[in-house]
């Protein structure tokens, strides 16, 4: 078997996702200009970034959708993460290996994660109104197999 890592990467173009949120004039991501504000007892947690993690097979890894608050330029961003790091995890797989992840939705709607390349079970693969039914907040239990070595990433489907 070979022993070459598998590795899924988060895109930061299509996993960063921000909140959107409006003022009172209609405008659509006031943040730009630094017009969120956050309460002081925010228990918003500051963002991280992407840590690598090595999942053995037949392990289960923790990933867990929330809202994170990153600084940019002296403004407060709220954004989405996973495990508190825009982009998320950087995760590493030996070839051959089958690893679970369990997905916990901390967030106050439906998301759920897309796996892009990997031959997964429908039910799986995350096509929205097709494959998997949004996961609400709460969890759910992936199963991914690594038969092909390569570089795979994720993303949310839902926001």
């Amino acid at each position: 078997m070979k022993t070459i890592n598998v590795v899924l990467v988060v895109l930061c173009t299509i996993s960063l996702l921000l909140c959107i949120y409006s003022n009172e004039k209609g405008d659509l991501f006031p943040f730009v200009n630094g017009q969120v504000k956050l309460n002081e007892n925010s228990n918003l947690k500051q963002v991280i970034l992407p840590q690598v993690v090595k999942i053995n097979n037949g392990s289960t890894f923790h990933l867990s959708a929330g809202k994170v608050l990153k600084n940019i330029n002296g403004n407060n961003v709220v954004m989405f993460g996973f495990n508190d790091q825009v982009p998320g995890p950087i995760i590493k797989v030996k070839q051959g290996s089958t690893v679970f992840v369990n997905f916990t939705n901390n967030l106050d709607m439906p998301s759920s994660i897309h796996w892009h390349g990997l031959k997964l079970n429908n039910k799986y693969d995350v096509v929205p109104g097709l494959t998997q039914a949004p996961v609400k907040p709460g969890s759910f239990l992936y199963k991914l197999d690594f038969p092909n070595d390569g570089v795979y990433w994720y993303h949310s489907h839902y926001r």
